[in-house]
């Protein structure tokens, strides 16, 4: 079983597209929130403020994500859209989620997940609320079919979803580096992506038995990913 590397070091899959296409539906901007039972109805989506394309809102009624995209002109690297973010969390009683699988990094890499290859730069920071029951997650992209040449034309995504198991894997990470076993445990994770950015776990828990923080790791993420019906 091979899980999406979002949940491992922040490469290249969205966080929508795990979930069941069923479950996943398009809000109309005339439905009423309590309609759909919104789970975030006290907190505001942040949408900044400039001329936005293809606006959308969606509903996970199966993983109680909610999600907002759109794309907007900005010139990399964005910061101006970075700060807005920031600083909307933070008024919401937001803090940063610091952790070293999730760098607040622009990265680059090239998608081939469909017919036609392109070129993907990547950003994505995430939010917790005080108790660690909401997770909020921004990811900004640029996209091109020629390397190394980008224009400005932003993709934004931004969702709220219940924070599962963050607080543990946070825990579980500072084990790690208390024990003088992060680096060690994080090239073993590398041992077993793939080029897609998949993690296999189940080839890596047969092939390293006596790791039992990568059995008591892979527990822990497994979990954040809603069971397919």
């Amino acid at each position: 079983m091979a899980l999406h590397s979002r949940l491992i070091c922040n490469l290249s899959c969205l966080f929508v597209f795990v979930f069941t296409v069923s479950s996943m539906i398009y809000i109309d901007e005339s439905y009423c929130a309590e309609s759909f039972n919104d789970l975030y109805s006290n907190i505001v989506i942040p949408v900044y403020p400039q001329k936005t394309r293809s606006f959308r809102k969606y509903y996970d009624f199966e993983a109680k994500v909610k999600s907002v995209s759109y794309n907007i002109e900005q010139p990399y690297p964005a910061n101006n859209v970075i700060n807005f973010y920031n600083n909307s969390m933070i008024k919401s009683k937001f803090k940063p989620y610091t952790n070293d699988l999730y760098p607040n990094t622009w990265i680059v890499f090239q998608d081939i997940s469909t017919e036609n290859e392109s070129y993907i730069r990547q950003f994505s920071k995430i939010w917790v609320n005080k108790n660690y029951k909401i997770k909020s997650l921004l990811i900004l992209r640029y996209k091109s079919f020629e390397k190394n040449r980008w224009g400005n034309n932003l993709l934004i995504t931004f969702q709220m979803m219940p924070a599962m198991n963050e607080k543990a894997i946070h825990d579980l990470l500072d084990k790690l580096k208390e024990g003088g076993k992060f680096q060690e445990f994080m090239t073993l994770l590398n041992k077993y992506s793939t080029p897609n950015g998949d993690v296999d776990f189940i080839k890596a828990i047969k092939e390293n038995p006596e790791n039992m923080y990568l059995v008591e790791y892979y527990n822990l993420v497994k979990k954040i990913i809603p069971k397919k019906k």
